[in-house]
């Protein structure tokens, strides 16, 4: 798979709030819970799932709950170069509700 384009990834772990690491299948993961606006940035996502190849520094694939300009969100996945958009979810889908949206999206897109 190839890395993701979108190089926000690297501030947000930086500045991001980790919620977990775990390993799923043969990659790592890194969890964010993201302010909108944080040190001067303005983000997009209130959570983001990065998944890295084991022994590499550069996630391949992000799953995210993305900000609209409207306020609303939308779960959204970038593999690569491509950004995909699977439409909004209500306010109240929380972080395990995405995890799990996330992980079952991740596996279609993983192979091992």
């Amino acid at each position: 798979m190839e890395t993701i384009r979108d190089m926000s990834w690297m501030r947000q772990l930086l500045y991001g709030k980790v919620l977990e690491k775990f390993s799923f299948g043969s990659f790592s993961v890194v969890s964010l819970e993201l302010e909108h606006e944080k040190h001067g940035f303005k983000d997009p996502y209130r959570y983001r799932i990065l998944f890295f190849p084991k022994n590499d520094s550069k996630p391949v694939l992000a799953m995210n709950m993305e900000s609209t300009i409207l306020g609303t969100h939308n779960l959204t996945e970038h593999a690569g170069n491509n950004h995909r958009n699977f439409g909004p979810v209500e306010e109240s889908f929380g972080y395990q509700d995405f995890k799990s949206w996330a992980l079952e999206r991740a596996q279609e897109e993983i192979t091992d």
